[in-house]
């Protein structure tokens, strides 16, 4: 996996990458160089540098490796031969994954609160009761620290999570999740997008914005349904993170009606505001 310049070998079963050579990808050093030879790489990645193309949008590609940093990158089969030296038979190397949308404060949750009917709204239903449960609190960091372990195991690197702007506990679930992003902030960054309900009054928009400026955030994020002063409420929202400099997030037109067009208030609120901060419409 690459990040940024970064390597991190995070190889799983199934791989292309012949048996033997797992071996020697899970030993390699962490102090000295390595080269990793006759590998594919997605040339929209690397596409500043002068690598043969091997078709399907691939190049192929040598990188020498120096404790965690990528130092040289050659042709396949022609860049420097180092002491520990791996052939990955043209497995592809990708860059690590995002994962842009979660709610990580709600899972983990099923044996102890189910999606009975397996609806949207029983699902809504379901987490408004589960947030309000003693046990949402009390194991809150031990079940996201699961779902980024897993992520992470998975060759993730960064994840975003909405955090249930639930007015009785939301300071305190918020102050937790921080916590756990700085845990782990040196090998996954987790960044915390504090979540309201559109028709929320300023006071409580406010307070979640506040919270939406901290070092672990940066991102306002709502959930936009047809209401009577919709322009009005976005125009809250879009005011709150201009202030801060935020950027924001939405779910929107979450259902089955084909007259909900809350896309295009949002859009419409963008240009309305002059909004430009990044805005992402899930």
């Amino acid at each position: 996996m690459v990040e940024k310049g970064r390597f991190e070998t995070r190889f799983q079963g199934g791989s292309a990458v012949p048996a033997s050579k797992h071996l020697s990808l899970r030993n390699l050093p962490a102090d000295t160089p390595y080269s990793l030879r006759n590998l594919r790489l997605p040339q929209v990645t690397v596409s500043g540098l002068k690598l043969p193309q091997v078709g399907d949008g691939l190049v192929g590609v040598d990188l020498v490796i120096d404790r965690g940093e990528i130092k040289q990158f050659a042709p396949a089969n022609h860049g420097e031969t180092l002491a520990h030296d791996v052939d990955l038979a043209q497995a592809i190397v990708w860059p690590c994954p995002i994962d842009c949308h979660t709610h990580l404060d709600k899972g983990q949750v099923w044996p102890r609160s189910p999606n009975t009917d397996g609806t949207f709204n029983g699902a809504g239903t379901q987490a408004a009761e589960e947030s309000a449960r003693p046990a949402y609190l009390e194991d809150l960091s031990r079940r996201v620290d699961f779902s980024l372990r897993a992520a992470y195991a998975y060759g993730t690197r960064a994840v975003r999570s909405h955090v249930d702007g639930n007015r009785q506990n939301f300071d305190r679930s918020f102050n937790q999740l921080e916590a756990l992003a700085d845990n782990w902030a040196s090998r996954l960054m987790l960044q915390l997008c504090p979540f309201a309900d559109i028709a929320d009054d300023r006071d409580w928009l406010s307070h979640l914005a506040e919270h939406a400026a901290q070092p672990f955030s940066g991102v306002l994020s709502s959930f936009v349904y047809d209401i009577p002063d919709l322009d009005a409420q976005l125009d809250v929202v879009m005011d709150l993170a201009n202030q801060r400099g935020l950027a924001l997030d939405f779910h929107a037109d979450e259902n089955l009606s084909p007259e909900s067009h809350c896309l295009r208030a949002i859009a419409r609120a963008v240009k309305r505001n002059r909004f430009e901060g990044s805005v992402l419409v899930g």
